[in-house]
């Protein structure tokens, strides 16, 4: 907000009184300077956040990835060291394809979300100290009310969503 109001402000200073309380604020002329500055800085945090994202994606799924092939690796070798008399009965070819499928599944469904749910909860404790941090106020109301949504949400939701699962299974 505080640079959209620099940018859109067609007056020497800002309608916010914080902002024109800093050290250093321009006035007039160089307002249009200051006016690039904010935007650079602005441009290159959502860069930095940007990669941080790319990073944190790349990590997950590198890590999810890992392992289901360990898990694959332990699947292929307790199908191969099976005793002979099973091997013979069994399609090895059929036995290995619903082993594979059946990690795949794992790692997709089970370990990338948990690794996500992971993240997002780190993220989340951060932000909210810092938010904590910053004005304990406006953090705990926005908790309060984000919150209060949710559940009201939820609990809408629930009973269609458990309809909805009793009429598919």
């Amino acid at each position: 907000i505080p640079l959209i109001d620099v940018l859109t402000s067609t007056q020497t200073g800002s309608s916010s009184l914080w902002l024109e309380d800093l050290p250093g604020f321009p006035s007039g002329e160089d307002l249009g300077e200051f006016r690039l500055q904010l935007t650079f800085i602005f441009v290159v945090a959502v860069l930095c956040s940007s990669a941080a994202r790319i990073s944190l994606l790349w990590t997950s799924t590198r890590l999810g990835m890992a392992c289901g092939s360990d898990i694959s690796r332990l699947v292929y070798k307790r199908a191969i060291s099976q005793p002979y008399e099973i091997q013979i009965d069994r399609n090895s070819s059929e036995v290995l394809s619903n082993a594979i499928w059946k990690t795949n599944g794992v790692v997709t469904y089970v370990i990338l979300p948990f690794i996500n749910l992971m993240s997002a909860g780190v993220l989340i404790a951060v932000l909210s100290v810092i938010l904590v941090l910053l004005d304990p106020t406006i953090a705990i109301s926005a908790v309060v009310i984000f919150g209060g949504l949710y559940l009201a949400i939820a609990r809408i939701v629930r009973p269609k969503l458990r309809a909805n699962s009793l009429r598919v299974s």
